[in-house]
C-alpha cells in the first residue's frame, strides 16, 4: 500500500528523507515474506490446520476433476449432436 499510494502516507519525521523506491518495496516483499513464513509455521505445527488444509486441497482437486469431466462431456454431446443433424440431413449422391 505504501508503495502505490505514497502521497497518501504520512512520513516519519525519523525516516531518511532520501530513501528511494526500491527501499520501500523491498521492505513491503519483506514483511510479506515474513507474514506467509508465519502463516506456514502455524498451518504446519497445528495438527487441526494441517488436516484442515489436507482437506481443502483434496476437496479442490476433485471439485476441479468434476469441472474437467463435466466440460469434455459437454463439449463432445454438442460435437456429436452437431455431427449427427448435419450428416443425416446431407443428400450424397453416388457417383
Amino acid at each position: 500500500m505504501k508503495v502505490f499510494l505514497f502521497e497518501a502516507v504520512r512520513s516519519d519525521p525519523r525516516q531518511d528523507r532520501r530513501s528511494s523506491c526500491w527501499t520501500a518495496i523491498f521492505k513491503v516483499l519483506q514483511e510479506r515474506y515474513n507474514s506467509m513464513r508465519n502463516a506456514v509455521t502455524v498451518v504446519v505445527s497445528s495438527t487441526t490446520m494441517k488436516r484442515n488444509a489436507y482437506v481443502s486441497f483434496f476437496y479442490e482437486l476433485g471439485m476441479s476433476g468434476i469441472t474437467s469431466v463435466l466440460l469434455v462431456w459437454s463439449f463432445s454431446s454438442f460435437w456429436i449432436y452437431i455431427c449427427s443433424n448435419l450428416f443425416s440431413c446431407a443428400n450424397f449422391q453416388s457417383i
